[in-house]
């Protein structure tokens, strides 16, 4: 039997080709995604990835409003 482990965090600087992997192989569904844009999400705390077994399958980038 496989154990897989899921976890959902807060994105970090590592997860960014991970991200960028899922977010160009999906471009048809979001359009294109700039690396910049993901960067920039990331260091502000707007992302959140979701891992299998440490490899990322799943993103949310998000933007808080006031």
């Amino acid at each position: 039997m496989t154990h897989l482990t899921l976890t959902l965090r807060t994105a970090t600087i590592e997860d960014l080709e991970g991200i960028k992997y899922l977010a160009d192989t999906n471009r048809d569904q979001l359009g294109f995604v700039p690396r910049a844009a993901i960067t920039a999400g990331i260091c502000n705390g707007w992302v959140r990835v979701a891992l299998c077994n440490a490899d990322v399958i799943g993103f949310i980038h998000f933007r808080p409003t006031p």
